[in-house]
């Protein structure tokens, strides 16, 4: 008890003893010490691990068939894959060549550290030796610091804090998901299916070995070629060599053929994944970072089907000056778009492939008049068996007296509504314009979904009736679906599911437009009309494109100067809109709705 209290008094004594400035140090010492080591337990967030990486969006359609692939914000392809989608061997793999010891450093391999010291100190050679546990890497390829002293205590530092923020699994789960691959490439999930359009646990040993290769040489080009393959033979020697694997599947690897598919990113239906990526981008600014997968309505195979029927019609009409052609598809039922063809190449700059036609807006020609003649049903005014004149009229408008022409130059008599629509009259479709009044069916069509008819009654006047306004396919296909849904209007959807990052799903925002336009009695009338193949008989004959063995409402309309032609109708489950012209707003020769839009939608129906 004594000896403890002398010892004691000398410690006081030798504490008193020491000047207030060395005090100062050693506090300053002691509190370094003690923030550095508690430092290592400030916990790492994922978020933070993966935010470089911005997260890049999947499109598919409806039966999961993967249409495009884009780069993330930050210019990566990048999937996130989590650690049960790994397989067992790829794990190995890495670890035996890249971090032998994983499992049993804490995030830094001192001793292999300090042989890399040694050997770097004494070597006569430009060749640096390396030891970076797979915890360092991580901590490397997040921040891209300059390869010095300080970036390497830092990739120490940090590599123990993520050893004390996350288990092994978890460690090798972020060290697949942030592993650079080459050509923009992050992640094993994207490197696996760019590289070989496979999922990670599809992959063959072989396979697996060409990616782990890719760690060391990031860059797969024809200079790197052989260094990269001379790593994958390595690797798998060394599984060979470790009794890691049976020697019968190493044979089976060494043996096997490998097959790398030219870098390429998935492209399919062009325009519409473009329309999807800006329909994503004002819907869900505050989801973008979180959103990774989007399955959307479209059905490849009809997408397909119509794009190469288009292309099959422009080519045959090349010699009538038409170069382009634009497909909308609807589902009855559901109101999901199943197809949207832009353009017949979305890759010909030439001529403005990139254009989407189906959402350009252009001059309707005669496709409006349904929506003239369902006003005059719907307030009464008429029948289908109501007798109009078709004869020479005078329409007074602000400019002057309009006189409107039928596309033949003759004038018919008194016609029926049904005979009059059925043949697309001009004359009589601008008279009932006028007898219901151009301010109501105005506000139909702004009803029906027509936003770019913004300006008065008074500037449209009659020939509103006849195409003198501008509107899109896509905007037409979802007026006219409004007929065949018994005269209800609801607004197109894309969207079937979202997934976010995390793998929930992220609930889809739609718009509960739906809204009645016409009675149910009136859209029959009109459907009726439509699809009544001898009262079109006079303008379009019995065996036009117009004709099918099943029921089918079909209106055509071309626009003044042979500029653009449409044809749009429905049968019981789709509604179609097609448009057939050129970008550039000039003539076609001799090609009305029926010979050039008519062929494509009769093909495709």
């Amino acid at each position: 008890m004594a000896l403890l209290t002398e010892t004691v008094l000398k410690l006081k004594q030798r504490i008193k003893s020491i000047s207030k400035k060395r005090k100062i140090l050693y506090i300053i010492l002691v509190f370094f010490v003690l923030s550095m080591f508690l430092s290592f337990y400030i916990p790492v967030s994922k978020n933070r691990l993966y935010k470089k990486l911005g997260f890049s969006f999947e499109i598919y359609d409806r039966n999961g068939y993967l249409l495009r692939k884009g780069l993330s914000t930050s210019g990566y392809h990048f999937s996130p894959v989590k650690y049960s989608e790994i397989p067992p061997f790829l794990i190995k793999m890495l670890i035996q060549t890249e971090d032998r010891y994983f499992y049993f450093h804490p995030g830094v391999n001192v001793l292999a550290l300090f042989k890399a010291v040694i050997k770097n100190s004494f070597s006569s050679s430009n060749k640096r030796y390396g030891a970076s546990t797979l915890n360092m890497q991580i901590a490397r390829n997040i921040n891209n610091f300059k390869r010095n002293v300080f970036s390497k205590l830092y990739e120490i530092w940090l590599a123990i804090r993520l050893e004390n923020s996350f288990s092994k699994k978890q460690i090798l789960e972020i060290y697949f998901n942030t592993i650079p691959f080459g050509k923009q490439i992050v992640g094993i999930k994207s490197a696996s299916r760019i590289y070989f359009n496979k999922l990670p646990d599809q992959l063959s040993y072989k396979e697996g070995a060409f990616l782990i290769s890719l760690i060391k040489y990031p860059n797969y080009t024809k200079r790197k070629k052989n260094a990269i393959f001379r790593r994958m033979n390595f690797i798998l020697n060394i599984m060979k060599k470790r009794e890691i694997f049976k020697n019968v599947l190493i044979n089976q690897a060494v043996n096997e053929k490998l097959f790398i598919q030219k870098l390429k990113k998935p492209f399919v239906a062009p325009h519409f994944t473009d329309y999807v990526v800006k329909h994503i981008q004002q819907n869900y600014r505050d989801k973008l970072h979180k959103i990774q997968k989007i399955y959307t309505t479209l059905d490849y195979n009809i997408y397909k089907q119509a794009l190469l029927k288009s292309k099959y019609v422009v080519d045959k009409l090349k010699s009538r000056r038409i170069s382009n052609a634009s497909v909308i598809i609807v589902d009855n039922k559901t109101a999901e778009l199943l197809a949207m063809v832009g353009s017949v190449n979305y890759f010909i700059n030439k001529k403005d492939g990139q254009v989407n036609g189906s959402t350009a807006v252009r001059s309707p020609g005669s496709t409006l008049k349904p929506f003239v003649y369902a006003t005059g049903l719907e307030e009464r005014l008429f029948t289908a068996g109501t007798v109009i004149p078709d004869i020479k009229t005078y329409l007074r408008s602000k400019s002057g007296d309009y006189v409107p022409m039928n596309d033949n130059r003759d004038y018919n008599g008194p016609i029926t509504l049904r005979k009059a629509l059925a043949c697309s009259f001009n004359i009589p479709a601008a008279r009932t314009i006028e007898s219901v009044s151009v301010s109501r069916v105005l506000n139909i069509l702004r009803k029906a979904g027509f936003i770019n008819l913004t300006k008065s009654a008074e500037h449209y006047g009659a020939s509103l009736a006849l195409g003198g306004a501008d509107v899109s396919l896509f905007q037409l296909a979802r007026a006219y679906a409004a007929f065949s849904n018994n005269g209800v209007y609801r607004d197109i959807k894309i969207i079937k599911k979202i997934f976010g990052i995390d793998g929930r799903e992220i609930k889809v925002r739609t718009r509960n437009d739906s809204r009645r336009i016409f009675s149910k009695q009136t859209s029959f009338i009109i459907s009726s009309i439509l699809s009544d193949n001898n009262a079109r008989q006079d303008n379009f004959g019995l065996f036009s494109n117009l004709n099918f063995p099943f029921f089918c409402a079909v209106k055509t309309g071309t626009s003044k100067g042979f500029r653009n032609n449409w044809t749009i109708g429905y049968s019981k489950n789709y509604t179609m809109g097609v448009w057939v012209g050129n970008f550039d707003n000039s003539t076609m020769r001799g090609v009305g709705g029926v010979s050039g839009a008519g062929t494509i939608f009769r093909n495709i129906m």
